[in-house]
């Protein structure tokens, strides 16, 4: 039912899951804007605008990223533009310096949410389609609920994690 390799559909879902728990968890978006032309010397750059950003602002109205690049191309006609684009999450309006930490714990929820799912649809496909289907005995709905309590445990570890990072960086204040 399940092939080793995940489809494009999956990827998809997966992404849902994660927007969707950032969404519960107030993590919004941000993107670190800089334009910087390159210097005389090799390997140098000198930073003319930078902006710190919500993502759906800098998605919104990225021509004006464009338009200011072009305006100093313009202006600088001799040195190459570039615009550089960092993207980070912040919690609840702070980057509190724990991206990773983040993206564990979102991951962790978002497969857990996943694995929930396919266990669902399994057990739904096989109760319509199976009259000798039994919940308690069946080899794969077993290994679907063994994987379910990995991925409970995950989520706790990095949950414990982020709420004992938090702890400390609120004690740092």
């Amino acid at each position: 039912m399940e092939s080793k390799q995940e489809s494009l559909n999956d990827y998809y879902l997966m992404a849902k899951e994660i927007a969707k728990v950032e969404k519960e968890l107030s993590i919004e978006q941000w993107d670190f804007v800089t334009i910087e032309r390159n210097g005389d010397k090799e390997c140098e750059h000198i930073r003319l605008y930078s902006y710190n950003l919500p993502r759906r602002v800098v998605e919104k109205y990225e021509w004006v990223i464009r338009w200011r690049a072009a305006r100093l191309q313009c202006q600088y006609p001799r040195y190459t533009i570039t615009v550089r684009h960092g993207l980070y999450k912040k919690v609840i309006g702070e980057n509190i310096g724990m991206q990773k930490d983040i993206d564990i714990f979102v991951a962790a929820k978002a497969q857990l949410s996943k694995q929930k799912r396919a266990l669902a649809e399994y057990i739904e496909y096989q109760r319509n389609n199976n009259m000798f289907y039994n919940e308690e005995t069946d080899e794969q709905t077993l290994k679907y609920k063994a994987k379910l309590a990995i991925k409970e445990q995950n989520v706790a570890d990095a949950e414990a994690r982020l709420i004992e990072k938090v702890r400390l960086h609120k004690k740092r204040k």
